[in-house]
């Protein structure tokens, strides 16, 4: 229900787990410890028929702070452009509908997207207005998760591009290696897409899809966090 807080319950994803060799179909779920929102680790329950039902969990650093989902949800309540946005939806008559918190590891830090919907009084089908990303310290929101992820992890320095050296014996010229800044607006451009993909997955009810895409999208993000050079402050 909008505007009030609700248990986060476990979903699909299919993701190679720390220590395994191959991936798998897994029921995910983070944790807090009893009585705190920090996030102190996450847990799984394997849904292949090898080891089905067989769980396994990842602990993260104790040194670092790990952002629970409570505490993601109270900060994006409290981030002024945020909350500045979501009062004048109100107000103009919109109910804001806040969708599934998506927690996605990446190393031993973890990302959160939430998309935000509008639904309008005289209309009865909710538009997708906004998309939040939240990453370490940083929250943003923008009207596309592409737009978000290159507002959270930024743009790379720009280099200058490598002059084309002479045509090989064979007649053909090098292709020129890209830059770090279109390496990351490549990742972004993919990022975008399969998240895109999970939610139409999901609204299909196609789980296997949507751990596919999932776990696609966690990949990329893991480039995109290299390539960036963006950290997570203890």
């Amino acid at each position: 229900e909008s505007g009030s807080q609700q248990q986060m319950e476990p979903y699909y994803v299919l993701m190679r787990p720390p220590g395994s060799a191959a991936e798998k179909f897994i029921l995910f779920i983070p944790f807090t410890p009893n009585g705190k929102n920090n996030m102190i680790s996450w847990m799984a329950a394997s849904c292949d028929p090898a080891d089905y039902g067989k769980l396994f969990a990842f602990e993260f650093p104790k040194q670092r702070l790990t952002f629970g989902p409570a505490q993601v949800d109270a900060r994006i309540n409290q981030e002024p452009d945020i909350s500045q946005q979501l009062t004048l939806w109100s107000q103009a008559g919109s109910t804001v509908i806040r969708g599934n918190l998506l927690v996605i590891p990446i190393k031993d830090s973890v990302v959160y997207v939430q998309p935000l919907y509008l639904q309008a009084q005289q209309s009865a089908l909710p538009q997708l207005e906004r998309v939040i990303v939240a990453y370490g310290d940083r929250i943003v929101m923008e009207p596309t998760f592409a737009e978000a992820l290159t507002n959270v992890f930024g743009e790379a320095a720009p280099v200058e591009k490598p002059v084309p050296a002479e045509k090989t014996p064979g007649g053909k010229t090098p292709t020129p290696t890209p830059t770090p800044a279109e390496t990351v607006k490549s990742l972004v451009t993919q990022a975008a897409k399969h998240y895109a993909a999970a939610q139409e997955a999901a609204k299909r009810g196609d789980w296997a899809a949507y751990g596919r895409e999932t776990k696609a999208l966690g990949e990329v993000l893991k480039n995109l966090q290299t390539r960036s050079g963006a950290s997570v402050r203890p």
